[in-house]
Order: C-alpha cells, then sequence, then structure tokens
C-alpha cells in the first residue's frame, strides 16, 4: 500500500508541477532575450539570476524535408499514402461483375501471429534487476519498463496500481530480446525500440492487448547515425531525439533519417547523462528515470532538474528482491509414484 502511494504521490507531484499555475489577474511578461548580448558560455544576467539560453533545434520545411531524402537515396512519394482521384463504384456495381459477392472477392489477407491464439502469460519469478535499461510511456497510458529479456508493464485500473512482467517478445510481437532506448510518438501513438542499431516500430493493439509491429519493422539504424542511442525522447516542438549520453540527433523513424546532429549540452543542458528515458511527458516538464534507479523532474523552461526522488526497484515492478528457483513451491519438480513410497508417514 504504501508502494502505491508513492508512486502515486510522484505522478501527482508532476501533474501539479506540470499543469497548475498561480491564480492571479498579473502575468510575467514573457522575456525576450537579445543573443547577441549573450557570453561565449550562452548565459545572461537578468534581474541579478544569470539564465542559460540553449540553442534552438532547427525546423525543416517540407522542401528541404523532401531534398533530405533524396540526398539519402529514398523517393519521399513512395511511402505515402495514397489519396482517392477517381469515384469509387458502388458495391451494387461490383456485385454484377461476378457471381460472387466483391466483399468475399476483396477480403484482405492478414497476418496472423500463433502466439495472439494463446492467452498473454505472465513471466515466471525471477529476481529483480540492478538497473533498468529503458522506459517508455505507451500511448494506451500505460509505463513500460525495460531490463535485459524482461519489460514490466505498470498501470491503473479501479484507481489501483496493477504491475506485471512479461517476456519483451510476448508482449511485442517479433520483438527485440533486449532494449537499450525506447519512445513513443505522442503524435503517431508509434512505440519505437531500439536494439543496439535495430530500430522496431509497434503499435498497440486494443483487441489483443499486445504490441503489433509497424511497416517496415525492424531496420537497421541509418549508417549516418554513428553512435548506439542511450536516450529516446520527444521534445516539445515535436522533434524526436535520441542520444547517447554526448551526441544527439533528431530521428525520424519512419524514413529511418537523422535530420539534425549536435552535442546535447548546448540543446539540452543539465539532462543526466545516466537518464534512460522518460516516465512521463508533461506539457513544461519531463519525467525522468535514471539508470541509478532516481526519478528526476527536468523543466523544460528552466533546462534544469528540480526534483528528485530514489526508487526501489521492487516497489514499482513485479520482481522479487530474493528469489531462489530451486526453493520455489510454483517451479518445483512434482514426486514421481515411485517415490511417494518412499517418503516415510509420520
Amino acid at each position: 500500500m504504501l508502494n502505491h502511494l508513492a508512486w502515486t504521490t510522484t505522478i501527482l507531484l508532476l501533474a501539479i508541477y506540470c499543469f497548475v499555475r498561480p491564480v492571479s489577474g498579473l502575468r510575467h511578461p514573457k522575456i525576450i532575450i537579445d543573443e547577441s548580448k549573450l557570453d561565449e558560455n550562452r548565459s545572461v544576467v537578468i534581474d541579478g539570476e544569470r539564465i542559460f539560453v540553449p540553442k534552438k533545434l532547427p525546423k525543416l520545411t517540407k522542401i528541404e524535408k523532401y531534398a533530405l531524402l533524396r540526398q539519402e537515396g529514398i523517393d519521399p512519394y513512395l511511402r505515402k499514402r495514397r489519396t482517392a482521384s477517381k469515384p469509387r463504384r458502388s458495391l451494387l456495381d461490383l456485385n454484377l461483375l461476378s457471381d460472387k459477392p466483391w466483399r468475399i472477392q476483396n477480403t484482405p489477407s492478414k497476418h496472423e501471429f500463433p502466439l495472439l491464439k494463446a492467452p498473454l502469460m505472465s513471466a515466471d519469478p525471477h529476481n529483480c534487476p540492478e538497473h533498468f535499461d529503458a522506459i517508455t510511456e505507451g500511448r494506451n497510458h500505460r509505463t513500460y519498463i525495460f531490463a535485459g529479456e524482461y519489460v514490466y508493464q505498470i498501470w491503473r485500473e479501479k484507481g489501483l496500481q496493477q504491475r506485471a512482467g512479461y517476456k519483451i517478445s510476448d508482449l511485442f510481437l517479433d520483438g527485440p530480446r533486449r532494449v537499450n532506448a525506447a519512445m513513443t510518438n505522442l503524435k503517431s501513438g508509434v512505440t519505437v525500440l531500439f536494439d543496439h542499431r535495430k530500430v522496431y516500430r509497434f503499435r498497440w493493439s486494443d483487441k489483443v492487448q499486445r504490441f503489433r509491429p509497424a511497416r517496415n519493422s525492424p531496420q537497421q539504424l541509418n549508417q549516418n547515425i554513428t553512435f548506439v542511442p542511450r536516450l529516446a525522447f520527444q521534445w516539445k516542438d515535436g522533434n524526436i531525439i535520441i542520444s547517447d549520453g554526448q551526441k544527439f540527433v533528431t530521428y525520424d523513424p519512419y524514413w529511418n533519417v537523422a535530420t539534425f546532429k549536435g552535442n546535447i549540452t548546448d540543446y539540452f543542458p543539465n539532462i543526466p547523462r545516466d537518464a534512460i528515458g522518460l516516465a512521463h511527458n508533461g506539457r513544461s516538464a519531463f519525467l525522468l528515470l535514471t539508470w541509478h534507479n532516481g526519478l528526476q523532474i527536468y523543466d523544460m523552461k528552466k533546462f534544469k532538474i528540480v526534483q528528485e526522488y530514489p526508487i526501489s526497484i521492487n516497489d514499482y515492478v513485479a520482481c522479487l528482491v530474493e528469489f531462489k528457483k530451486h526453493n520455489s513451491i510454483l517451479l518445483k519438480k512434482p514426486l514421481k509414484i515411485s517415490e511417494f513410497s518412499s517418503v516415510k508417514r509420520v
């Protein structure tokens, strides 16, 4: 009960920090900073307080992005969604062309997954990991934490916190065995997983309660991206950022191209180098999870960590602190019939 209360309190504090504004008729005027007055560290003193002004990410126009895709050898119109330009025939006209109804002839073939025929099974009892590898909040408002070959799902149902652990390949169909970075596109709802330099894209299915692979997934990370992603998140302007802790690129998972490169300290100052992902993406703040098992609130306006909370792994995910397989009642090998005779009765 206390563990659930601690997690709920953390999320509540973030919600208050992100969304609650002081009720007042007076508003602070927007400060316009002349970049010519910035020093070599891109900082300026305003009202006795030194403010760091990070660089702004460039925004590509449609023409510039299409030109970049052509440089990568990609036809920007190849995967563009088609629009109907000619009038469609009515079902009555189509049925007259054949003896069979049109619906029967044109039923699309669906890709069947054998795993969907069986219910989703939780992972066997196992020891808690020492550290997490990646974290993301899905479009279904559930949090997914990756550690080794396991993924831990956290959600709320009827006001109570629920926890479950699965093998990654069971919850993410045709997914990777391990994940080193993860993020969810807030606009499209696509969850992106990185296994070293392999990129997987998934969409949540309410029907089967699993993630199903998106088109052209998986694929190798673009060769122009020279590092292995350790952190992935979506910035407030919609750009998807992947980083190794020092360098970063703005990444388009759909086209698998990097649209911009830079140093993370120049554009996202004070983000912890051991950050592994976002537990929650607010309007003005991030809830970051670090490799050293800490939750930190990152203010996107002040560009710094404003609050930090240490966590205990077994309090938030479905695992055991000390689990020995040979001592588990659930996994003990049943006795053979011949062995019952050797058991002495008291």
